[in-house]
């Protein structure tokens, strides 16, 4: 039997890993069947995969839709997102994909509080685990400066500043 495996957002970093893992299968395992989905076209990676289906990108309303549709077509056993934007969208959508298709995704509760970096701070240390001094800007600590200010939902660096002392915070 052949393992049927989906991953969005193969033209990115994660997509590409998670391709070159599952090429990496042993030989003498179950067979894996790899479609790629993406809203970009051409790629260097898009040779390694058995199908690849172009999707709407992740904030158009049709894309949770369309990504179920696919995933219905193609029989897929696992969906491995690789699209950081689509985790909040896909946990709250749960619901809309096949349910014969396992997806690799935390359950909501844990996408929610990951989404929010104050939230993800304040639980890491609550649970003795190691965590970056922070806080909201409503009770801004005494860290001192230059410090580092992102906002609290959000990915990659998109928002980030360096504030060089407190006036610039404020």
């Amino acid at each position: 039997m052949t393992l049927r495996v989906a991953i969005t957002g193969v033209s990115g970093d994660v997509g590409r890993g998670a391709i070159r893992g599952l090429l990496q299968n042993p030989p003498d395992a179950e067979p894996i069947w790899i479609l790629g989905l993406d809203a970009a076209f051409d790629f260097p990676a898009k040779p390694c995969l058995d199908y690849f289906v172009r999707l709407p990108l992740v904030q158009e309303a049709t894309y949770v839709d369309a990504l179920s549709a696919m995933l219905t077509a193609h029989e897929i056993d696992v969906l491995l997102p690789g699209i950081d934007s689509e985790i909040r969208v896909l946990s709250a959508a749960r619901h809309r994909l096949p349910a014969t298709t396992k997806v690799v995704l935390a359950p909501s509760e844990l996408v929610e509080l990951a989404d929010d970096k104050l939230r993800t701070a304040e639980f890491l240390s609550s649970h003795g685990l190691g965590a970056p001094v922070t806080c909201g800007t409503e009770s801004p600590l005494d860290i001192g400066f230059p410090l580092v200010a992102k906002p609290r939902r959000g990915h990659a660096s998109q928002g980030l500043v360096v504030l060089p002392d407190r006036q610039a915070l404020q």
